[in-house]
Order: structure tokens, then sequence, then C-alpha cells
């Protein structure tokens, strides 16, 4: 997380930080498409799997 957001965003105050965590972390959750989840997000994953 550090190295994916670290560089690329400018946080001015906590709750800046806070919002960039939470999108990132949505964003990392739900949207992204890792090649070892068979080109599944992970929440789709997790659904699947249960």
């Amino acid at each position: 997380m550090k190295a994916e957001i670290g560089l690329l965003t400018k946080c001015y105050s906590a709750k800046d930080l806070v919002d960039v965590i939470n999108s990132w972390m949505l964003y990392y959750n739900n949207t992204r498409i890792p090649v070892k989840l068979n080109g599944h997000s992970p929440g789709e994953y997790r659904q699947m799997t249960a």
C-alpha cells in the first residue's frame, strides 16, 4: 500500500489520508484483478469459494 499510494498522492490533513486509504482498500478488495485468482477480484473470489 505504501508503495502504491505513497508517491502518487499528497495528503494535507488526516482526513485526506483516511479518504485515500479507504479508496485504495476498496480498489484493492473489489476492483483489481490478480492473475492468481483466475481473473476475479478478491471480493468475487471470496464469494465464489464461500
